[in-house]
């Protein structure tokens, strides 16, 4: 539990974790972006928002800051159940973000304990792989690289080879993939539409186990907690 009487130690920045330079990271909870959204819509409860919609929106397009997604996000989004609202919220958080997702707390925190370690108890024979705090998309958000694929029908991929024999030049494949994947984080973001969600649940669809997994980890954090804060030593 944080004393105010008591100073926090200065964060060491894991060696390991790439930091995202030179750009501000600027990330935004839920509640501010849903406050950005109304001021980009002219709701009536966005006016307090209408300032700094501006200063993000200059702020992006000059790549001084980057206000990226993390994890929490998506499934927050998700739980929005009217259509138009997550339409919108979705909108804002592409044009502020372009996609742009942090990795989660989980990674980021193996990162910062083995850190410790390396510090206090000497360097690892086996050292973790450096990864950026910063990447793309709801693959990296969840802790995943993400690497487009073609897989025939004996399961082998065939990316390259797709790709070399494009009626076009590469650089017009290149492009082709690229709005595919545009629209792929889109819809993510987004959620399905209303009517699609029935055939999307015969085929397994099943947002809720997600949520679980959060709502689980929540709960054995909260835990936790109360079991460091019974120990006067810790």
């Amino acid at each position: 539990m944080f004393r105010p009487d008591r100073p926090l130690p200065a964060y060491i920045w894991p060696p390991s974790l790439i930091e995202p330079l030179p750009s501000a990271v600027i990330y935004l909870d839920l509640n501010h972006w849903i406050g950005l959204t109304k001021a980009a819509n002219d709701h009536s409860d966005g006016s307090g928002y209408q300032a700094a919609l501006q200063v993000c929106r200059i702020a992006r397009r000059r790549h001084t800051a980057i206000f990226p997604l993390s994890l929490g996000h998506y499934l927050e989004v998700s739980k929005v159940g009217d259509a138009r609202r997550r339409l919108k919220l979705a909108l804002m958080m592409e044009e502020l973000s372009e996609f742009t997702t942090i990795l989660p707390r989980a990674v980021v925190a193996g990162l910062e304990i083995d850190s410790y370690l390396s510090l206090h108890a000497g360097p690892s024979t086996d050292p973790v792989n450096k990864l950026p705090l910063i990447g793309y998309g709801a693959s990296w958000a969840s802790g995943h690289s993400f690497s487009p694929q073609i897989i025939d029908q004996k399961g082998h991929d065939v990316f390259g080879e797709v790709r070399a024999a494009w009626s076009g030049d590469a650089e017009s494949f290149d492009q082709v993939m690229l709005r595919r994947l545009i629209q792929f984080e889109r819809e993510v973001l987004r959620g399905p539409d209303v009517g699609a969600i029935d055939d999307l649940r015969r085929n397994g669809w099943n947002p809720e186990a997600a949520l679980k997994v959060a709502e689980d980890r929540a709960q054995d954090e909260s835990e936790q907690s109360a079991r460091l804060d019974a120990e006067p030593r810790w």
